[in-house]
């Protein structure tokens, strides 16, 4: 047995936001191929050549089935660009309250006492955003004696970051003393299954206290706390028939239709309208020619997040200037 308490069952709550919810799946697809660096299909390619940053451009300079190509890749890696938008949502708020809950039991810490907000941020080497965000981070780590996140070199083999924001008013003055924690984390979209294990965790980053995984095994989403050799982690798996997942991959199917528009060329396909996503359809084909940065900003900002979240996560990668030599 690998676990030390009963599993805990996470309940969905439901969506109140189509407009939303879409948009928050769209962003994630566009900043996958736009953040991730080992991408076989990219936009940092494009602007190598000097190319405009657009989905109109992506598309022009790619294979017509790049997308059924990439499924496998964008399932796993790009599940982590998903679950920091979704886990600011009112829909995962349950997710967030147990996941601190658990990790204040195994800790042995109170992290509710004086909290206010969290973030939810992209980390690693193989992200230029998380990239960016793990060095900048001064936040000290749960975990460790006086570490900060931007000191600690395995970082850079990590996934996500949760950051808890806490507020404590003076007793004696008029002062509110401000600070933060950071939390690492781990994520297996496609091989979710195996977060479970022990084995697994033997080859993470010894601070990485929590990970997020899919599983075709279970009906319901679930947590719990697994026992290895690095410390107790807690385990969040969420069931592949959950619809959030379920639309998570399906979100491939609407870009390749936006793209190349299979089988309708004018009429969006009734399944998409009955799922809701026409008005992100119609978004997306009227900004195929826009600067892509400038697209995933419009779908953050249309994202509705939870009152206690953070307005947003890692910032957005800017193209870089030339260097003009004179």
């Amino acid at each position: 047995m690998e676990t030390d308490k009963l599993i805990k069952i996470i309940e969905p709550k439901v969506i109140t936001s189509n407009r939303s919810y879409w948009a928050m799946h769209a962003c994630s697809f566009l900043e996958y191929f736009y953040e991730h660096k080992n991408s076989e299909v990219n936009f940092s390619r494009l602007e190598k050549r000097n190319l405009p940053l657009t989905m109109a451009s992506l598309k022009s300079e790619s294979s017509e089935h790049f997308i059924s190509q990439m499924r496998r890749y964008f399932r796993n890696w790009g599940f982590q660009y998903f679950l920091v938008h979704y886990l600011r949502t009112d829909s995962a708020e349950n997710v967030v309250e147990d996941l601190v809950a658990f990790l204040s039991d195994i800790h042995n810490v109170d992290l509710t006492e004086y909290w206010t907000k969290y973030g939810w941020f992209v980390t690693g080497s193989d992200s230029r955003s998380g990239n960016r965000f793990i060095k900048s981070e001064d936040a000290p780590l749960l975990g460790a004696d006086q570490l900060s996140l931007c000191d600690y070199e395995e970082a850079k083999n990590t996934d996500l970051c949760f950051r808890l924001r806490y507020e404590e008013e003076s007793l004696r003055s008029d002062e509110v003393y401000e600070w933060k924690q950071a939390i690492l984390g781990e994520v297996e979209g496609k091989w979710g299954s195996s977060i479970n294990s022990r084995r697994y965790w033997e080859h993470k980053p010894e601070l990485s206290q929590f990970g997020f995984g899919v599983s075709k095994k279970i009906d319901r989403n679930q947590i719990e706390v697994v026992r290895t050799a690095r410390g107790d982690k807690v385990v969040v798996t969420l069931s592949s028939q959950d619809n959030v997942v379920s639309d998570f991959n399906d979100t491939l199917a609407m870009f390749d239709w936006v793209f190349h528009r299979r089988h309708s060329f004018d009429e969006i396909p009734r399944w998409f309208k009955i799922a809701g996503l026409s008005t992100t359809i119609e978004y997306l084909i009227d900004s195929m020619h826009l600067p892509v940065y400038e697209v995933i900003a419009d779908l953050r900002r249309i994202t509705l997040v939870a009152g206690k979240a953070e307005d947003e996560t890692n910032d957005i990668t800017m193209p870089s200037v030339p260097t003009i030599i004179t």
